[in-house]
C-alpha cells in the first residue's frame, strides 16, 4: 500500500495540541504541576 497523508489523524493531533496549549496557558495552571510535585516531597 502506498503512503498517504492521513488528514483526519493530523487534524486530530492538531486539535489535541491546541487543547493542551490552552490548558497549559490558563491562569493558575502553569505552576500547578510543579506545585503538586513539591507537595509530594
Amino acid at each position: 500500500m502506498p503512503w498517504a497523508y492521513d488528514t483526519e489523524r493530523y487534524a486530530w493531533v492538531a486539535r489535541q495540541r491546541q487543547t493542551e496549549q490552552q490548558y497549559a496557558t490558563a491562569p493558575g495552571r502553569r505552576m500547578e504541576f510543579p506545585r503538586r510535585l513539591s507537595d509530594i516531597g
